[in-house]
């Protein structure tokens, strides 16, 4: 998926199912990657490293009094490692 609105749109989608993207980047090579494995033609993107200030923006956004899923692709944002994000600390 291209475009800065895309992706904005995909993030507040995300948000509002309890997930919260770091970032898409990944240093492993899991066998069970759903980022890596994804069949030809399935619609994905990828996300810079969030900086802190964007991650904390979207707290509001995060469906309320649900777990908050992170690393994980759950949605069409290719998720990566959460310790890989410069800013993790």
């Amino acid at each position: 998926m291209d475009g800065e609105g895309a992706i904005r749109e995909l993030l507040y989608h995300s948000h509002i199912r309890g997930v919260l993207p770091l970032t898409s980047e990944c240093n492993m090579r899991c066998v069970f990657c759903s980022n890596r494995f994804n069949p030809p033609g399935v619609r994905v993107a990828f996300i810079r490293p969030r900086a802190p200030a964007e991650v904390v923006d979207s707290l509001d956004e995060l469906a309320p009094a649900e777990r908050v899923v992170i690393g994980e692709s759950a949605t069409r944002i290719c998720e990566g490692e959460p310790f890989t994000h410069p800013e993790v600390v």
